[in-house]
């Protein structure tokens, strides 16, 4: 596999961050999915009242927690700040996630908790799709 250069990045190959955001993917559709049917935990506008919070768009479910977006943001994040040193990349990717973060809160989506265990699950994901390459390379190569 020939590996390329993106500039701020170290030379990394195509297929590992398909790898790493294909596995980091599966495992947090899994837990978000698992935790949102499973707790049923209620969006901000049906605690407060559509009066108080008004939600800016249509839900893709009724439970709020966790986050989905913050969770596949973080994870997208998270995959590409392991792959640099670069201080203005990473700055780039923190002022992402934060973003993505506050705008699910001033939507009326979400409140914040399930913004940052959104982020912790995205987090969580990317590390142990990152752990699971590094076995499969130890193993395999």
């Amino acid at each position: 596999m020939r590996k390329i250069a993106i500039p701020g990045f170290r030379k990394i190959q195509i297929s590992e961050i398909v790898f790493l955001l294909l596995v980091g993917y599966i495992i947090t559709g899994i837990l978000v999915t698992v935790l949102k049917f499973g707790l049923h935990m209620p969006r901000p506008s049906v605690v407060f009242g559509s009066y108080v919070v008004h939600s800016w768009e249509i839900p893709d479910s009724p439970y709020s927690f966790p986050s989905g977006h913050s969770a596949f943001a973080m994870l997208i994040a998270a995959t590409f700040w392991m792959r640099t040193n670069k201080i203005m990349l990473k700055a780039i990717l923190l002022i992402y996630i934060m973003w993505v973060g506050l705008s699910r809160i001033n939507l009326g989506m979400h409140f914040p908790f399930d913004v940052v265990s959104g982020f912790a699950i995205g987090a969580f994901s990317a590390w142990l799709a990152n752990n699971v390459l590094f076995s499969l390379k130890k193993r395999y190569l």
